[in-house]
């Protein structure tokens, strides 16, 4: 925020040139709340994978999802979102995912955290049947195993 909104009152404030920075506690973990999201993502994905011949689209399909959960969950109150959608394998299987920030991450800060965590999931992750990124700051997730 700018420097002449910078609450005088609070202990955790830091005015960097134009900039307040304010930073406040939430549990045990210090969030700056103005700033950059925290982007070191802790991984888990099952060993399991889909079937070699459904690869592309089961990567396109969850791409597909991911993406929209980037596009929503920023703009959420909640600051979550759930989705389903039914996909052809060797049967039909429900795709499950979610997305996840903090509510009191601002709506840039949870933008920017979601599409570092998209970018992540989709490179680590190709044709495994669950998997999840996680930070501090967000969080995505896909199954087709509904244990979640």
């Amino acid at each position: 925020m700018k420097k002449e909104q910078c609450p005088l009152e609070l202990s955790k404030r830091l005015i960097q040139g134009l900039t307040c920075i304010v930073r406040y506690k939430v549990g045990d973990q210090v969030v700056d709340r103005d700033d950059a999201p925290d982007l070191a993502f802790r991984v888990y994905h099952s060993p399991i994978r889909v079937p070699s011949h459904y690869w592309d689209y089961f990567n396109s399909a969850v791409g597909k999802e991911i993406r929209q959960l980037v596009r929503l969950v920023p703009y959420k109150w909640q600051a979550y979102s759930i989705r389903d959608l039914e996909i052809q394998l060797h049967r039909n299987v429900t795709l499950k995912s979610v997305g996840q920030c903090p509510r009191n991450l601002i709506i840039s800060a949870c933008r920017r955290c979601m599409e570092a965590a998209m970018k992540e999931i989709l490179k680590v992750c190709p044709g495994v049947d669950a998997c999840g990124v996680a930070s501090p700051s967000c969080s995505l997730k896909y199954s087709i195993n509904a244990t979640w």
